[in-house]
């Protein structure tokens, strides 16, 4: 079992579909890492996080800690690895950790509504711009985004002249 959930955060991370985390209740651990491998989170005001590791004498595995510093920033997520204070949503919605806050019991229809957002914009840009976000949250400067400004010219040209075509059909 050993590498499981290491592959298992890199395997939700590196999806290529936008990934949406509706957190309700506790976040504990490895349940917040896999939250947190999410693009974006959401989460009920009852929500409560927990990063227990350290006092259980455990160190936190799972590449954890560059995700909670993308995140949250590098002293937060070290604060909040080290001494494993709980804090709640609104906390961590302040760090950055959670990027939307609803009500209790509202965190399925906020990840509904922001998925439906997402489902109507059209795929190839959706995916590249998601490619490139990925690219820069690894540390990649602007300049080496997935696809240039050529390449989305050509797709913009390709879509413009296929809109027409459909429009004369």
């Amino acid at each position: 079992l050993s590498g499981v959930g290491s592959r298992t955060s890199a395997a939700i991370e590196y999806l290529p579909q936008i990934t949406l985390a509706a957190v309700h209740g506790f976040a504990v651990g490895g349940g917040l890492v896999f939250a947190v491998c999410c693009d974006m989170r959401i989460a009920s005001d009852e929500t409560w996080f927990s990063i227990p590791e350290v006092e259980l004498g455990l160190p936190l595995g799972w590449n954890a800690l560059p995700r909670l510093a993308r995140e949250m920033g590098h002293a937060k997520a070290l604060e909040l690895t080290i001494t494993c204070d709980r804090f709640d949503a609104k906390t961590a919605h302040e760090v950055g950790l959670v990027t939307h806050l609803v009500a209790e019991g509202e965190h399925l229809a906020k990840a509904r509504e922001i998925a439906d957002k997402i489902l109507e914009r059209p795929a190839l840009p959706v995916a590249l711009t998601k490619a490139t976000m990925k690219s820069l949250k690894r540390g990649a400067e602007m300049g080496d985004a997935v696809y240039s400004d050529a390449d989305m010219l050509l797709y913009t040209r390709l879509m413009s002249q296929r809109k027409r075509r459909l429009e004369k059909e």
